[in-house]
């Protein structure tokens, strides 16, 4: 699992969150905002405003494409929290699917207290812990199995085996013609993918 943060950052006339079109696959994206509006837009022709509180989960399954975006209106504060989760055997190979949560469950810790100042940080947990704030804290607790075969991570690919990123890198190069990832509705412009780095000079 990797956290990837959307911000801190200002959304203003001149600076947002853009990101064109690009690929993914063998990985489930978990957007949850706490402040903002992003625009998600996808292969499956998905077009999702996520908001505070609210959580989009996209499932790349073989392969898809998506677009994160400013809505065009919304001026301020951007803040959220990004998750890749590496898919299983059983579902990496899948469709892609996705699903855009209003409402999650929620639990009450009023004996909190009292926190200084503004941090995030990422702490990995073991056996048991007690947490203590001096002021309201945001905590994203995130537990899991460990996964029972090796992954491989490039760019924007989970898999395997290079092997596999080889394949979906020459698949997103030649979209056009191999239609693996599909297309995106979006005006932004799409990202191309570098090329491995174990490719040797003129490599296709």
């Amino acid at each position: 699992m990797l956290r990837r943060p959307h911000g801190p950052a200002d959304v203003t006339e001149g600076a947002s969150i853009d990101v064109g079109p690009h690929p993914h696959i063998g990985l489930q994206t978990v957007t949850w905002l706490l402040d903002g509006q992003v625009l998600h837009r996808d292969s499956l022709g998905s077009e999702q405003v996520v908001r505070p509180g609210q959580l989009n989960l996209m499932t790349s399954g073989d392969g898809v494409t998506h677009s994160e975006e400013a809505t065009g209106h919304y001026r301020g504060r951007l803040e959220g929290i990004r998750l890749w989760v590496a898919l299983p055997e059983r579902t990496r190979r899948g469709g892609a699917a996705f699903e855009h949560l209003t409402e999650l469950p929620r639990l009450d810790l009023r004996a909190d207290g009292r926190q200084t100042g503004e941090a995030t940080v990422l702490v990995v947990l073991g056996g048991e812990v007690r947490i203590e704030t001096i002021e309201p804290a945001r905590l994203v607790l995130i537990g899991g199995t460990p996964m029972p075969e090796p992954i491989s991570m490039w760019w924007n690919f989970v898999a395997r085996n290079r092997q596999e990123i080889d394949e979906a890198y020459r698949a997103w190069r030649d979209r056009e013609r191999e239609g693996r990832f599909g297309q995106v509705d979006s005006p932004l412009p799409t990202i191309e993918a570098p090329a491995p780095p174990w490719w040797r000079a003129g490599e296709a």
